[in-house]
C-alpha cells in the first residue's frame, strides 16, 4: 500500500517537474538571482576587504602595548573594544551596522557602548547591505510564491485539474508532489546561488574555514524552510481561489505584509506601544544632579588634592566621593540602557508574526550575530569587569607603598607598580560553540515549521473540498 503510494508519487513528482523546470519562468528566475548573487558577492568582496583594512588601523591605533603602565592606569583609564568584522555577514549581516560595536570601560565596569561605522563617511553608510539573507527574505520568497500562486487555480481555469482527478489519484498525493517541486525549484535557485557566491570568494583570495561552510549549510537549510512555508501559502491561496488573478493577489498582500509592512513597522511599533520613560539627555541631567548633590554634602577637606602625598588623609574621603560618583553615573546608565533592550525585545517578540521576522532571529542565532552577539558581548564584559576589579584589589593589596583608596579617577590612590610586573587581564569575545548556537535556535525552527505545516494542512482541506463538478 505504501509502495503504491509512493510510486504514484514519485510519477507524479516527475511529470510536475518535467513541466516546470521547461518553463520560462523557472529559467529566468534561474537566471535573476544568479546575476544578483553574483553581483552582490562582488560588491561585499571590495567592502570586506576595506573593512578588514579598516579593522587592523584600528587596532594599531587603539590598541598600546601598555608597557610602561602602571596596574592602577591599566585600571581606570577607559579602553575600548570593537567587535572584529565577520565573514558571515554576508550571509547575513542581522543589523550590526545599527547596533552597538565599540564598547568603553575599565575595572569599574562598562560606560558606554556605540556604533562603529565600516566606511570612514558615516554619511556613506547603508542601512541596508547586500547578503544572501536579504535575497532570500526579498525575492527569493517572491518568486517562491510566483512559483505555486496557480498551481491548482490555473489548472481550474483551464478545466484540466477536473480531468486529472478523473483518475485514481489521490489528492493529497497530487498537492504534495506540486509543494515537493516548488520547493525543489526554489531550492536549487537558492544552491546555485550560494555555491557561486562560495566560488567567487575563493576566487578572490578570502580565506574560508570549515566553521564558515557550515554556516552556509545551516543557512541553506533554514532559507529552505523559509521558502517552503511560502510556497504552503501559495498553495492554499491557489486552492481556495478559482482563478489565477486571486491566488496572485492574496500571495502579494502576503509577501508585502511578512516582508514589508511588518518589519519596516518595528520603530513605529516601539515608539507607541512600548516607549521609554525618558530620554538620554534626562538620564544624563539626573546623575549629574545626584553628583553635585555627593559634591555639596561632602566635607570641604575631602576635595584636597596634593599628588606629591599619596597618604594624604583626605584623599581617602575624595576616593570615596569619585567612586560614589562612578557609580550613580553607571546605575543610571544601565537602568536607561536596560529600558531600551527590554523595548527592543518586546518589539521583537510582537513582531514574530512575520516568518521574515523568525527566520532572521534564526540566522542571528545560528550566526551568534545581531543583537545575540551584542547582548551575549555585555554579559561576558560585565563579568569581566567584575573579574578585572577583583584583580586590581589583589595587586593593589600586594603594595605596601599603595594607600589602597582606589580612586576610579585618579592614579596615586592605589598602586603604581608597573603593568609587566603581573598577567594583566584582558578581554576575548566569548565563542558560541555550533551545537549550542543549533539549541537556542531551535525555537525559531519550530515557528517556521509550524507556521508551513499549518498552511499546508489548510491546503490539504481545501483541495479534499474541492467540487470538480
Amino acid at each position: 500500500m505504501i509502495s503504491d503510494k509512493l510510486m504514484i508519487l514519485n510519477i507524479l513528482l516527475k511529470q510536475e517537474w518535467k513541466k516546470n523546470r521547461r518553463s520560462l519562468r523557472f529559467r529566468l528566475s534561474w537566471l535573476l538571482m544568479l546575476c544578483v548573487f553574483i553581483c552582490g558577492t562582488i560588491a561585499f568582496v571590495h567592502q570586506w576587504h576595506n573593512t578588514e583594512t579598516e579593522y587592523e588601523e584600528y587596532r594599531k591605533e587603539n590598541d598600546d602595548e601598555y608597557h610602561g603602565w602602571t596596574v592602577t592606569a591599566y585600571a581606570i583609564i577607559t579602553q575600548e573594544y570593537l567587535l572584529q568584522p565577520r565573514l558571515s555577514s554576508l550571509i547575513d549581516p542581522c543589523s550590526e551596522q545599527q547596533l552597538p560595536s565599540i564598547f568603553t570601560y575599565n575595572a569599574f565596569g562598562i560606560h558606554n557602548f556605540r556604533t562603529a561605522f565600516s566606511v570612514k563617511n558615516p554619511l556613506m553608510q547603508h542601512n541596508v547591505s547586500f547578503s544572501w539573507s536579504f535575497v532570500v527574505t526579498t525575492l527569493l520568497t517572491f518568486i517562491t510564491l510566483l512559483f505555486s500562486f496557480n498551481a491548482f487555480s490555473g489548472e481550474k481555469e483551464t478545466h484540466t485539474l477536473g480531468f486529472l482527478l478523473t483518475y485514481p489519484v489521490p489528492r493529497f498525493l497530487l498537492l504534495l508532489s506540486k509543494y515537493i517541486c516548488i520547493v525543489m525549484q526554489s531550492g536549487i535557485i537558492l544552491l546555485s546561488g550560494i555555491g557561486t557566491g562560495i566560488l567567487i570568494l575563493l576566487l578572490s583570495g578570502i580565506e574560508m574555514n570549515i566553521q564558515f561552510m557550515i554556516l552556509c549549510g545551516g543557512f541553506f537549510l533554514s532559507s529552505l524552510l523559509l521558502l517552503s512555508l511560502f510556497a504552503a501559502f501559495g498553495l492554499f491561496a491557489s486552492t481556495i481561489s478559482n482563478h489565477p488573478r486571486n491566488s496572485l493577489l492574496l500571495c502579494v498582500i502576503f509577501w508585502l505584509l511578512c516582508v514589508i509592512v511588518i518589519p519596516s513597522s518595528q520603530l513605529s511599533m516601539a515608539r507607541y506601544l512600548f516607549p521609554l520613560s525618558t530620554t538620554m539627555e534626562e538620564v544624563q541631567q539626573d546623575y549629574q544632579q545626584q553628583q553635585r548633590q555627593i559634591i555639596d554634602h561632602a566635607p570641604a577637606s575631602a576635595l584636597g588634592n596634593r599628588e606629591d602625598e599619596p597618604f594624604y588623609p583626605p584623599h581617602e574621603m575624595r576616593a570615596d566621593i569619585m567612586r560614589r560618583m562612578l557609580k550613580v553615573k553607571l546605575d543610571k546608565l544601565n537602568e536607561y540602557y536596560q529600558a531600551g533592550q527590554q523595548q527592543y525585545e518586546r518589539t521583537n517578540q510582537l513582531s514574530m508574526c512575520s516568518p521574515v521576522i523568525v527566520f532572521n532571529r534564526l540566522n542571528e542565532y545560528w550566526l551568534d550575530s545581531g543583537y545575540v552577539r551584542f547582548r551575549k558581548n555585555q554579559k561576558a564584559l560585565n563579568d569581566f569587569c567584575t573579574h578585572f576589579m577583583e584583580w586590581f584589589k589583589e595587586e593593589d593589596a600586594k603594595d605596601p607603598q599603595s594607600p589602597h583608596w582606589l580612586n576610579p579617577q585618579e592614579r596615586y590612590s592605589s598602586t603604581q607598580r608597573t603593568l609587566t610586573e603581573t598577567d594583566y587581564p584582558v578581554y576575548k569575545e566569548p565563542e558560541v560553540n555550533l551545537t549550542n548556537r543549533l539549541l537556542s535556535a531551535l525555537p525559531a525552527i519550530f515557528i517556521l515549521s509550524g507556521i508551513a505545516l499549518f498552511w499546508f494542512i489548510l491546503s490539504i482541506f481545501s483541495t479534499h473540498k474541492y467540487d470538480v463538478r
